[in-house]
């Protein structure tokens, strides 16, 4: 066999030799020269799974970095708009999604939410005051604003000491009971207005409560409050003395009788009682004097006291206008003219 061997390769190297330039050994050429590159095909295709996982691992790795950010996501559970609304003004956005970005921005941050409106403001619309409200301007006074409101002040204070003078000192109450009504309505009705003089009576009222109790100060009203009022209102208006006067007369006694009322309450002791012995009293003497037959009867005693009670503001408001028309001149607030009637008996000015 060893012998067969060199003898079957010459004869392959004759034949091969012999088919050299032929069509046939130009095939059978090519065919031998093309069987080693068959097998590097295989070995690129095989090569080119190898190189896939490389390129399947880096996609692989990003996976997993993702789903921790995802995991604080799901405790926020879709619920229902909360209680509150929110407007959000852009100063520019897209036309065709204006609210996209902000929704992107708030469905990353985890945030519930649900659009209601969306609105286009105009570039030229101006801005609204509620959502930029404007500083708040100090209040301004004008000077003759300031001097009302000063004036109402110190006169209402002064009125409400010459009330405290009145009820507790034992001296001076003539002189008291003519300044009482002075101050506090009549410089200011006549000065300013009526509603200064409402607002001074409303302070020296609100005063004499925290410094006197709410029963004995509220008493400055009966009657030298209202009579205060009614005086500046008339002499404000210009109207006639009779009428004042008059008026003036029964505002005085209604505010007697209304003291007289509430003190009796805090004393425990009826103090018409007192008016109405010094009534009888008095129709005694008359009776002695005039040798009258008979004691008065408890009518003429209630009639005679009614009567001192009137004759007494009948005095006491004469002489408010008697001191108004002598002193308000002078301080530029001059008052009604008296009446024909009254001129002899107010001519004398003792100031």
């Amino acid at each position: 066999m060893q012998r067969l061997r060199p003898l079957s390769s010459l004869l392959l190297a004759s034949a091969l030799a012999g088919c050299s330039g032929t069509p046939f050994g130009d095939q059978l050429s090519r065919s031998f020269s093309q069987s080693p590159a068959a097998p590097e095909a295989p070995a690129a295709t095989t090569a080119k799974p190898a190189a896939q996982p490389p390129a399947a691992a880096p996609e692989a790795k990003p996976e997993p970095a993702p789903e921790p950010a995802k995991k604080p996501a799901p405790p926020v559970a879709p619920s229902a708009p909360a209680p509150y609304r929110v407007t959000i003004k852009l100063p520019a956005a897209d036309p065709s999604s204006p609210a996209e970005a902000v929704t992107d921005a708030l469905r990353q941050a985890g945030v519930a939410f649900e659009v209601e409106t969306i609105e286009r403001v105009p570039a030229a619309a101006p801005a609204d005051p509620v959502r930029t409200p404007a500083p708040p301007r100090p209040m301004s006074l004008s000077r003759r604003q300031a001097h009302q409101l000063t004036a109402t002040a110190y006169l209402a204070a002064a009125t409400a000491l010459l009330w405290v003078g009145l009820y507790y000192l034992p001296v001076g109450g003539a002189l008291f009971r003519l300044a009482l009504p002075l101050p506090l309505a009549l410089l200011l009705q006549l000065r300013h207005n009526g509603r200064c003089a409402v607002e001074g009576v409303t302070v020296t009222a609100m005063l004499l409560v925290a410094l006197m109790g709410p029963i004995r100060g509220p008493l400055v009203l009966f009657p030298y409050g209202f009579l205060a009022l009614w005086l500046g209102w008339c002499w404000r208006r210009r109207f006639s003395w009779w009428l004042s006067w008059g008026v003036g007369v029964f505002i005085g006694a209604a505010g007697f009788l209304v003291r007289v009322a509430v003190l009796s309450l805090l004393l425990g002791e009826n103090l018409w009682v007192v008016i109405t012995t010094a009534a009888a009293q008095l129709l005694e003497r008359l009776s002695g004097l005039l040798q009258l037959g008979g004691g008065p009867d408890l009518l003429q005693v209630q009639l005679l006291a009614l009567g001192l009670v009137l004759l007494q503001n009948l005095i006491y408001v004469l002489a408010l206008h008697a001191v108004a028309l002598w002193i308000f001149p002078r301080l530029r607030s001059p008052i009604t003219p008296p009446p024909p009637l009254l001129r002899p008996l107010l001519a004398l000015d003792p100031l």
